[in-house]
């Protein structure tokens, strides 16, 4: 390790609490709390969020109705067990440290500290639902903007807002060596996820393209009520829960993904699939565009995304659009370009 490295651990270690969001992801290789990870290797302290007795949760959210502080939580994601595990963070803190929560939408609402930094996830859509009480923003030091929408949202709240994005393990989510061989007289379309997925428009994609069903097909991955419906379509696969190496093949064994949304911001799915060398094919608005750029296909509606599917040179177009992609994984999405500007911040902050 060279000096330089040990001097950013040891001031990590005495200097940056981060507070993980708790989600759970099909894959520890995907998703935020991947940041957590990998400040931890420098030096970073995580404070996991704890789990709590049914007891302790019933008496929390008593004392937070009963104090009406439940009116003044941040965020409907925030629950009683949120509350407790705030109360703990109190204690183990130290004046001069940086605290980080990394959800803050579901893990802050009633800490107290000079030093807080928070990443927003929040879709537009979504901001006034999750967003209760922006009280509770008035004491953010510094927040963390996934998307560039999000950014100029959060600075009519906080003055100190950093656009730093969403970040991709690019070890393991990778190209297949043969991608250019990949299903010779079929197009194989992932589709992966429910979080504001529109699958009232996928439907109607299937359906118009049912007369293609013998060269392309729609691999699935999602909640039972939402995709049990696609059953119906012969061109349609339905897919299981998947390992982390099932779920690698599905994306290294499809031309392109393909994710009709109600609205987005950062999305996990688009950057496992950029990273394996998937271009995209989505709507959602400023934030999708903010990682896919020309590594994929941006439409306005489902009729639009109809007509870029059945194009006669979509699969080959995805060949080149994919080479696009793993390299804008690369270049602006791996952790390794991430974590620095996260640790960057930190440091301003100190």
């Amino acid at each position: 390790m060279t000096s330089g490295h040990a001097a950013v651990e040891e001031w990590l270690r005495e200097n940056v609490i981060c507070i993980p969001g708790g989600w759970k992801n099909h894959s520890e290789n995907s998703g935020y709390d991947v940041l957590a990870e990998r400040l931890r290797f420098l030096g970073a302290r995580i404070v996991e969020p704890q789990p709590h007795s049914v007891l302790a949760r019933l008496m929390g959210r008593f004392w937070l109705q009963s104090t009406g502080l439940w009116r003044k939580r941040l965020s409907s994601y925030y629950g009683a067990s949120m509350f407790l595990d705030e109360r703990r963070l109190s204690s183990i803190v130290k004046k001069n440290s940086i605290v980080h929560f990394l959800s803050a939408e579901n893990s802050f609402s009633f800490f107290r500290h000079p030093n807080i930094v928070c990443t927003f996830h929040a879709t537009l859509r979504d901001r006034e639902k999750y967003l209760l009480n922006k009280e509770a923003m008035k004491h953010v030091r510094a927040a963390i903007a996934l998307t560039p929408d999000e950014a100029a949202y959060l600075r009519l709240e906080i003055k100190d807002v950093a656009l730093i994005p969403s970040g991709i393990n690019t070890e393991a989510f990778f190209p297949a060596k043969n991608s250019r061989l990949k299903n010779p007289g079929i197009l194989r379309l992932a589709v992966v996820g429910s979080y504001l997925r529109d699958f009232a428009a996928l439907e109607r994609a299937v359906k118009a393209n049912e007369d293609k069903k013998k060269v392309m097909e729609f691999l699935i991955l999602g909640p039972k009520d939402e995709t049990r419906r696609f059953s119906a379509y012969p061109h349609c696969r339905i897919l299981p829960r998947l390992s982390y190496e099932e779920y690698l093949d599905l994306l290294q064994g499809s031309d392109a993904l393909f994710l009709p949304l109600l609205d987005g911001a950062a999305n996990t799915a688009v950057l496992e699939a950029m990273a394996c060398g998937l271009p995209v094919v989505t709507n959602g608005g400023e934030g999708p565009s903010f990682y896919v750029g020309d590594a994929g296909w941006l439409y306005e509606n489902i009729e639009e995304a109809i007509d870029i599917l059945r194009d006669r040179n979509f699969k080959e177009q995805c060949v080149v659009r994919g080479y696009k992609a793993r390299a804008r994984a690369m270049e602006m999405f791996s952790w390794d370009k991430v974590v620095p500007q996260v640790v960057e911040l930190y440091r301003r902050l100190s």
